[in-house]
């Protein structure tokens, strides 16, 4: 094999394991992932938001706004999950709801759901 195709494979190399970044830290552990906190409307009636990638154990307060109000407190669980069911709020037929969820040590995720057109026939 030719100096230039050692020097080409041995770039190629360099290159691709740059792009891909560092998988490890410096003590050789992995580097742990970390997902931006989110939420997901699961039913409207009862309205249930179901939180995703909250910091472990932390204390939650969920508010809706959009025609109606409500607020719930809830704590997610190990995994940084929650699950908050609002059974006395119903969603008024032509406003977009906003959900906003934050958290006791700095989570916050905000979700809008939109209502259909609601234009007169």
């Amino acid at each position: 094999m030719s100096r230039r195709v050692l020097w080409l494979a041995s770039t190629a190399v360099l290159a691709t394991a740059i792009a891909c970044g560092g998988t490890s830290t410096a003590d050789g552990g992995p580097v742990p992932i970390v997902l931006k906190p989110r939420l997901a409307v699961l039913e409207l009636s009862p309205l249930t938001v179901r939180g995703y990638s909250f910091r472990p154990r932390e204390r939650v307060t969920v508010t809706l706004d959009g025609g109606r109000r409500g607020t719930q407190r809830v704590q997610a669980g190990r995994q940084g999950g929650f699950t908050a069911r609002f059974k006395s709020v119903r969603m008024l037929r032509c406003q977009t709801l906003t959900i906003r969820a934050v958290g006791s040590r700095g989570s916050r995720a905000v979700r809008q759901v939109p209502r259909p057109d609601c234009r007169l026939p």
